[in-house]
């Protein structure tokens, strides 16, 4: 998840009338003017101290302003290529992006109905189930993990969801021999986190299931267990991840809630 949807996650998840719900707010209508603001020119913009501002830093997992004003700017900076429902390869295919959106759904559709196998989903679902405390590291957009969290707590689980690389990191430590953690990573994410997470999930002795959009060999090497397709290397891609939870979710739930 980078710096942009960290502000919207915690602009929509925290209360008005707080201080820093105030200030994020102002920071996303003003989005395109941090590149250019010091940290004294961002607390004059949001009528607060520089402290204020050096704090919601690092309420939001940042060392530092400088470190949280860099990943923001990155991020509005290469908005297009974060966000992108199809990539720039795909879209040159079709006659428009709608085509090409629409095409490339029904195509990782139609390729998960070819792979798709019962008997490994019911290894998977037994695996999780075996486990003390399943923890879900997403890449920001969670739908499925909700869902399936609620089915976990249900069958007598722990469960969280860990949304960005602050949190997840700061995790780790958490971790232990009976707890597994399924790592959701497309790989336009930043590939040196990504390593650096399962790195510490593996010196943790926790297991480790891997699910990303391609064939990408270094992760195999960290993974327990690992689902990995030739995706788009675009928003369509989190449709398949999700597709593939729910598929997950249904047979843990025939065999171990119903």
């Amino acid at each position: 998840m980078h710096a942009l949807e960290e502000l919207q996650v915690y602009y929509n998840s925290s209360k008005e009338g707080d201080i820093y719900h105030t200030v994020v707010g102002i920071l996303l209508q003003n989005i395109h003017k941090i590149s250019g603001c010091t940290i004294y020119d961002l607390a004059d913009l949001c009528y607060v101290s520089p402290t204020t501002i050096s704090r919601l830093s690092k309420k939001l997992g940042y060392s530092s302003f400088q470190e949280f004003k860099s990943s923001i700017v990155n991020a509005v900076k290469n908005y297009g290529i974060l966000n992108q429902y199809v990539s720039f390869q795909e879209k040159s295919r079709y006659e428009n992006s709608v085509t090409a959106y629409l095409e490339l759904l029904d195509l990782q559709i139609r390729c998960l109905k070819e792979e798709i196998d019962i008997y490994e989903l019911d290894k998977m679902a037994a695996v999780i189930n075996a486990s003390r405390n399943i923890k879900f590291y997403t890449n920001g957009i969670i739908f499925a993990e909700h869902r399936f969290q609620g089915d976990l707590i249900m069958a007598g689980h722990m469960s969280e969801i860990k949304a960005s690389p602050q949190e997840q990191i700061a995790d780790i430590p958490s971790l232990g021999k009976e707890d597994l953690v399924i790592l959701i990573s497309p790989v336009v994410h930043d590939a040196a986190y990504v390593l650096e997470v399962m790195e510490g999930i593996r010196k943790q002795g926790a297991g480790l299931f891997v699910m990303t959009d391609a064939q990408y060999p270094p992760y195999k090497k960290y993974a327990d267990y690992y689902y990995g397709f030739e995706g788009a290397l675009g928003i369509i891609d989190d449709y398949r991840f999700a597709m593939y939870l729910n598929l997950l979710s249904i047979r843990f739930r025939e065999l171990y809630l119903s």
